[in-house]
């Protein structure tokens, strides 16, 4: 099998990896420097589904309170069928306080889920390359003895003829 195919599968898992762990990177430094809120949902943004023509996807309108008493009011980035979240239900929230208007609800999926689905496709490029390589690999070319030569010293005595002489 020609191994630029699987070249190619690995060099993707591994891209899509690289930009898991940027996106993870930037979600630690952003959770050092943020400051925590409880935040109410307010309602939920319903936004139609480009997969399905009569389904929507909700995203939570979340209000907190920053430290200095601001009252902010943002919308979510992730979007979900069914709804994850209820009008009225009190959420962690994290925000900067320089930016207050970016702030995410720090339940795992929220926070880790880009980190999750990137990783595990780029994981299983990498997975499926290596299996393909290993699978598909050729074997080696066994080593042909020369005509005629032996690979043994045919002169040295063996260890019995040794002790009978």
């Amino acid at each position: 099998m020609d191994r630029l195919f699987p070249m190619m599968f690995a060099s993707i898992g591994v891209i899509v990896l690289a930009i898991g762990g940027a996106v993870t990177w930037h979600k630690n430094a952003f959770l050092i420097d943020a400051e925590s809120a409880p935040g109410v949902v307010l309602r939920l943004e319903r936004f139609r589904d480009s997969d399905c023509r009569n389904c929507y996807l909700y995203s939570p309108v979340v209000r907190f309170e920053t430290a200095e008493g601001r009252e902010i009011v943002f919308t979510t980035k992730w979007r979900s069928r069914p709804a994850r979240f209820s009008r009225g239900e009190v959420v962690p929230v994290a925000y900067l306080r320089d930016d207050p208007q970016d702030a995410v609800i720090t339940t795992f999926w929220e926070l880790w889920g880009t980190t999750l689905i990137l990783g595990g496709i780029g994981g299983t490029f990498v997975v499926l390359s290596t299996i393909m390589v290993v699978a598909f690999a050729e074997p080696a070319p066994r080593r042909k003895k020369a005509a005629g030569k032996s690979t043994k010293d045919e002169s040295a005595p063996l260890p019995d003829e040794a002790a009978s002489r």
